[in-house]
């Protein structure tokens, strides 16, 4: 590709292909959970066990991201969209980029869990009232971190629009 030619990916478009992903990870997830019921409750409840499921959840997500961006610079979600991700020198993503950029996007998703535990502790609950105020807690931070692109700068890539095929006559 010319350099000329690399279109940045916009906010929206890097919106809808995490959401995207997100529905097809979490599809992928609860496959993952399907054991879960055959743990008894009193040792699911244990802490060892709480943090086993949390860094198992944590680097299968890593790995989805991963093997996505380092086999072809691209998840399903961003093929949808036209997005690729490459390194700045235009090289294809390696396991170590990769590593930073899932979890520098990982560490812009900490306001958005700290503010949600301190409403859940604050209301006790979540009712019809708080969903509105949840919705909010959860939208605004996000997009604002994706559109500073903090994952990008750190791990030294970049988020592109793959142009669309000429078309032929």
């Amino acid at each position: 590709m010319a350099e000329m030619n690399l279109q940045t990916a916009g906010l929206t478009r890097r919106l809808a292909a995490i959401t995207y992903d997100m529905l097809l990870l979490t599809g992928v997830l609860f496959v993952l959970a399907i054991p879960m019921p055959l743990i008894d409750e009193a040792t699911r409840a244990t802490w060892w066990v709480q943090l086993s499921i949390q860094f198992t959840v944590l680097g299968f997500s890593f790995f989805f991201f991963g093997w996505f961006w380092t086999q072809n610079g691209q998840t399903l979600g961003m093929r949808a969209w036209r997005l690729t991700i490459q390194c700045n020198d235009g090289k294809p993503v390696m396991w170590r980029e990769a590593f930073i950029r899932y979890f520098v996007a990982l560490l812009s998703w900490l306001p958005v869990g700290l503010i949600a535990c301190w409403v859940l502790m604050e209301i006790g609950h979540i009712d019809n009232s708080n969903y509105a105020f949840l919705l909010l807690v959860f939208i605004v931070p996000v997009p604002v971190a994706i559109a500073l692109r903090w994952h990008d700068r750190l791990s030294q890539t970049r988020m592109i629009v793959v142009p669309k095929p000429a078309r032929h006559n």
